[in-house]
């Protein structure tokens, strides 16, 4: 009789768990997005094309491991590159994240 409560418990905690990782990467990801659109709305393309493409490529990988591969901590790792490379791009477009 022990282990189905044992059982029940390990799926409650790894679903719990899961959830945590989901909001995490979801908010990474809506951080990396918000910050490539203020790039991209201080015309970086052309000032640090570069920093922009970059954080694009990684915005996109971050998306594809979040839908595609279910990999959310891969999707906030790379969602986080994509953040970085914005605010350098916009850092050196001259305005943004000094």
């Amino acid at each position: 009789m022990k282990r189905p409560w044992a059982l029940l418990f390990a799926l409650v905690l790894s679903a719990m768990l899961a959830t945590g990782c989901a909001r995490a990467h979801k908010t990474a990801l809506n951080n990396a997005r918000t910050s490539l659109d203020q790039a991209k709305a201080m015309g970086v393309e052309k000032s640090a094309p570069y920093e922009y493409y970059t954080a694009e490529s990684y915005l996109r990988i971050a998306e594809h491991e979040a839908t595609e591969e279910g990999d959310y901590k891969g999707a906030k790792e790379f969602a986080e590159k994509s953040q970085k490379a914005s605010a350098e791009a916009m850092k050196k477009a001259g305005g943004g994240a000094k």
